[in-house]
């Protein structure tokens, strides 16, 4: 479990985070990280990235790929990779986007 507070500018970001492994250890640690939103026509692609400074150094990304197939609607998948001290956690989703405005 990665959880942090953080500075971003222009997608850069640093901050300091909190690493737990569930193992009633919990370590504060400085983090820093990118983010990136891109549109392609109709297609919408998200990334954040983080690093924490532990050791091992510990990371999670994750991504989105939304295609819009009306101005309100949109499918997609997201999937999300944590590099733990203990071990990875990993995800994936399919997603549906609607626009309520």
């Amino acid at each position: 479990f990665n959880s942090d507070i953080r500075y971003q500018w222009r997608g850069l970001s640093i901050g300091y985070g909190l690493v737990w492994d569930l193992e009633n250890e919990f370590i504060f640690t400085p983090s820093a990280g990118f983010s990136k939103k891109l549109k392609l026509g109709k297609w919408n692609l998200e990334t954040e990235n983080d690093l924490y400074y532990t050791t091992p150094l510990t990371y999670q990304t994750e991504s989105k790929v939304l295609y819009e197939i009306t101005e309100k609607v949109g499918v997609g998948v997201s999937g999300n990779y944590i590099e733990a001290l203990n071990g990875r956690d990993y995800s994936a989703r399919a997603v549906i986007s609607i626009k309520l405005k």
